[in-house]
């Protein structure tokens, strides 16, 4: 169970630290989680038998530090999505991006008509 606590706390980081990954960093929460339950769960169990905890402490650890990135990521990409929901919305930015939208084009014309 450590070294499947290791290998989850492991998965999680890579889904955090690599951004191209950021969409799935929720895949990267649940192994988190998983990692976490494991480590917690080998750690007692080896204590117990009386051998060594490193792999469980170290799977614990890195499920921890997945969860909690992946935690940031998730909330900082809600975030940003509500913050351009709102900005889309808004009357004043419909009307400006149309003006420069029709100025670009103009002088798109401008430029083939060469």
């Amino acid at each position: 169970m450590g070294v499947a606590s290791l290998v989850l706390g492991i998965i999680s980081l890579v889904f955090v630290i690599l951004p191209f990954l950021w969409p799935l960093a929720w895949i990267g929460g649940i192994t988190g989680i998983v990692g976490l339950v494991l480590g917690i769960l080998a750690r007692k169990k080896l204590k117990a038998a009386g051998q060594p905890t490193g792999s469980a402490t170290a799977g614990f650890v890195m499920s921890i530090i997945g969860t909690v990135l992946s935690a940031i990521i998730y909330i900082a990409c809600v975030a940003m999505v509500a913050s351009a929901a709102k900005t889309l919305n808004d009357p004043a930015f419909q009307e400006k991006f149309k003006q420069e939208m029709e100025k670009s084009l103009k002088e798109a014309e401008k430029e083939s008509s060469k």
